[in-house]
């Protein structure tokens, strides 16, 4: 069972009020604008089903119900035949003009409501990720594109960045060709840049640059409450000084941190509390079973030459080719990027000797002259080698205790050939879990022969420290009251360009439906805005009512937009639809709306439950 905190269950309630807030102010809009043009409201319920509180005040019943998500309205005569024509409170007896402003009053309430919110969150201050680049993805886009780290990134294709998400909205309404880039370096000098994308680039649709986020100032924590970290101390808010012993700034911490706790071992670290150094504190992870593979302990090697900068590298001019698998550097073996930069800057001062294996399987050997080193560092990025079995050992798992060892080559398993990485995983997928044991045939680099290993997988499993480092943040705050009303308005404006933009490529198949969310996904995000402060929570619900508002504004029967074509329909042939055709078409709009909310929670489901299902 899970228990939560105060500060939790407060989230919680905060996320179930403000969602159920938009969606009853939403009803609230068709209520006030049916009372307008006179038409007789019979229920207005607070909530959904069974009622658990009543009150009737004139012709109108109000409830509170059991389920606060949101509310409804039930309009005299509406969706009825053999409405009485002399009742003038009944819904279908009104003007076409007067149902077409009760029916658009919901979105209408929706869009004020954000027009309204964003000027006072924006006078205020709102708390974004700062659109800083923290580093770039060795390979991609941006590192191809020569992205200064440290820099801003002020407008993405002309358009004003406020916090770091606005990247992947902005990279979703991208062209797949590239985009265009309006940089702030650490000097201060505005750059354009333009990033061209590849097809690797691209996932579901979305190009991704590659950008990572800086961490913020002096390396603050956030401690989850219950979990190993606060259990051994530590605090949020605390400031990471250094961990195994090694001292950490901004530029080295996200790496040495992933490196720290990749293979699940209890870490040493120190940090700085109201100006004070404290003592080592050591953080052992609590392990939980979930949902998985079963874990045999064997990474692929990511020591392929996937590609160069722009601007060339001295490895390029000394040989160095993309697609090469760099197999030693300076005699130490290679696995992976942070294995190179280690070779590397140990070499810096010495011609440095790098053993290789060209696309075609012949070795070769490169040497990068003395000095080259320190200019080599950033100018390769390494990429995972599908087509070799070299495997990395991970310490402390099943196959290193077994024998294996970094750079050993896998031959079989279980007496079955492997060619590839591909190969080599699906088929550890296949036998582990379901035998006790698995044999491996190995070769290692410098023995003659090949070997045996017999391994043990266990069942998997997820380790948790439950200590984060807090990424940098920025506050957008607009001077006086009519700055903060244009900026608000902006803001609504781009919102519901974006949205429609998106809606648009998911229906048009150029981007993934898979990262459509539903109300799964609406109540992980708006939890994680509520932890962040009040003000983050309702910037969020504001952004989530522009959403709504263009939702309900579809042409889809039974929706508002459905209703909308309907009355236009009739204001063309004279009379409205027949409640048979009415009726038809809405159970069509209904199994759709129906399907898409199938689709969505279960995408949402197998995003946030699933991977945490235990056996």
């Amino acid at each position: 069972m899970i228990a939560l905190s105060w500060a939790g269950t407060w989230g919680v309630i905060q996320v179930v009020v403000g969602v159920g807030f938009l969606i009853f102010f939403h009803e609230l809009g068709h209520f006030l604008m049916a009372r307008k043009f006179g038409v007789r409201v019979e229920v207005f319920s607070l909530g959904f089903g069974p009622c658990l509180v009543q009150r009737t005040r004139g012709e109108t019943e109000y409830r509170i119900s059991a389920i606060p998500l949101g509310g409804y309205v039930k309009m005299a005569g509406e969706g009825e035949d053999g409405v009485d024509p002399a009742d003038q409170g009944a819904l279908p007896n009104k003007s076409v003009g007067a149902r077409f402003w009760i029916f658009s009053a919901g979105v209408l309430a929706n869009l004020a409501l954000a027009l309204i919110l964003l000027p006072i969150l924006f006078r205020i201050g709102v708390p974004f990720i700062a659109p800083s680049v923290g580093s770039t993805t060795p390979g991609g886009a941006a590192w191809r594109a020569g992205v200064p780290v440290g820099s801003t990134i002020v407008e993405i294709n002309g358009k004003e960045v406020q916090g770091f998400l606005e990247l992947r909205s902005a990279m979703a309404l991208a062209s797949p060709e590239g985009v265009q880039l309006l940089l702030r370096n650490p000097d201060g000098r505005l750059t354009p840049l333009y990033i061209r994308f590849s097809d690797d680039d691209i996932s579901g649709g979305i190009p991704d640059p590659g950008i990572r986020p800086s961490l913020a100032a002096g390396l603050p924590l956030d401690i989850t409450p219950g979990q190993p970290a606060a259990m051994a101390g530590l605090a949020t808010g605390d400031r990471l000084v250094s961990i195994n012993g090694t001292a950490l700034d901004v530029h080295n911490a996200r790496r040495l941190w992933g490196v720290a706790t990749a293979h699940g071992a209890p870490i040493d670290v120190v940090v700085e509390r109201d100006g004070r150094t404290l003592a080592t504190t050591r953080v052992t992870p609590e392990e939980r079973s979930v949902r998985g593979d079963f874990e045999v302990g064997v990474g692929a090697s990511v020591a392929l030459v996937a590609a160069f900068p722009d601007g060339g590298s001295p490895a390029e001019a000394a040989g160095l080719a993309v697609g090469d698998e760099i197999l030693e550097a300076g005699g130490r073996t290679i696995m992976d990027p942070l294995d190179f930069r280690a070779a590397l800057m140990a070499s810096e001062g010495r011609a440095v000797e790098l053993s290789v294996r060209g696309a075609d399987g012949v070795g070769r050997t490169i040497v990068l002259a003395a000095g080259e080193a320190s200019r080599t560092l950033d100018t390769v990025a390494l990429g995972m080698a599908a087509s070799s079995t070299r495997v990395s050992a991970t310490p402390g798992a099943p196959a290193e205790g077994a024998g294996l060892q970094d750079g050993d080559e896998i031959r079989q398993v279980n007496g079955e050939v492997v060619s590839s990485w591909m190969e080599l995983r699906e088929k550890l997928r296949a036998v582990a879990g379901l035998n006790p044991t698995m044999d491996l045939l190995a070769h290692r680099p410098g023995r003659e022969g090949v070997f045996t290993v017999t391994v043990e997988p266990r069942p998997p499993r997820q380790l948790l420290y439950g200590l984060g480092l807090r990424l940098d943040h920025t506050i957008v705050r607009k001077d006086g009251m009519v700055a903060a009303i244009a900026q608000g308005w902006r803001s609504s404006l781009h919102m519901l360009q974006d949205a429609a933009i998106s809606l648009k490529k998911v229906i048009g198949r150029e981007i993934s439906a898979n990262n459509l969310g539903g109300i799964i996904t609406i109540g992980v995000v708006s939890y994680g805005h509520s932890r962040s402060g009040l003000v983050k929570l309702l910037f969020f619900l504001a952004i989530l009512s522009v959403h709504l508002a263009l939702l309900n504004a579809l042409p889809v029967p039974i929706l508002d937009g459905g209703h909308l074509v309907f009355l236009l329909i009739e204001k063309i042939k004279g009379k409205p639809l027949s409640q048979r055709v009415m009726g038809a078409t809405q159970m069509i709009g209904l199994m759709l709306l129906l399907m898409l909310i199938a689709f969505v929670t279960y995408s949402d489901f197998k995003k946030w439950i699933l991977p945490s299902f235990p056996f």
